[in-house]
């Protein structure tokens, strides 16, 4: 019976000395991922929805920019020759 607990105990002993290398090994997997940014996949489809409303506005903005810049342009342009 002595024998058995020895057994029992030591293969406790290697469990727990095999773990912490495992877990060691997870948090370096882990680290460059927070150093790149790259976040848990909950949140992934937050900034994907973010960067598509950005771009959206962007595109926008942009639109708005060349029509206004399309309207103007003839009349700057017309300035000089009426002078």
């Amino acid at each position: 019976m002595q024998l058995l607990s020895a057994c029992r105990f030591s293969t406790r002993a290697t469990v727990n000395s095999v773990t912490p290398p495992k877990t060691e090994t997870i948090y370096r997997l882990q680290l460059p991922l927070r150093q790149y940014n790259i976040p848990d996949s909950s949140q992934r489809g937050r900034k994907r929805k973010l960067k598509r409303k950005e771009k959206i506005q962007e595109s926008q903005k942009r639109r708005r920019l060349d029509e206004v810049n399309q309207n103007k342009s003839p009349d700057i342009h017309q300035l000089p020759h009426l002078d």
